[in-house]
């Protein structure tokens, strides 16, 4: 056997983890503003992602969660709703289709938003 046989394995263990360590390619800027669920599909209907990180989400054009508190770190949506309902979800964006996937329910279905225009 070669003596840097080793080597070579790591490397190759390494490259299938390089998809997990990559850099998360959402910014919180870009998730900032109104977005409306797509054919029904997740959990809210319509919510909006304020700047200041205020979170307000509507059900049958009714207030649902209004003043709650919303963070992004690492493709890493957490929402914090006034009753201690915590929402925490893995964030993809494609062009204006934000995709969330509930990290509670690994198998359920993906939010699929889109971008409503002001």
């Amino acid at each position: 056997m070669w003596p840097h046989n080793y080597r070579w394995l790591i490397c190759v263990a390494l490259l299938f983890q390089l998809p997990a360590l990559a850099k998360c390619d959402v910014s919180e800027k870009a998730l900032i503003g109104a977005w409306q669920s797509k054919q029904e599909q997740g959990f809210f209907e319509v919510f909006e992602l304020h700047a200041n990180h205020r979170f307000d989400s509507w059900l049958h054009d009714r207030p649902e969660w209004l003043g709650s508190q919303w963070h992004f770190v690492d493709c890493e949506l957490t929402i914090n709703t006034d009753e201690n309902t915590i929402f925490r979800y893995t964030v993809k964006l494609n062009r204006q289709q934000l995709i969330l996937k509930d990290r509670e329910q690994p198998n359920g279905v993906d939010g699929i938003y889109e971008r409503i225009k002001e």
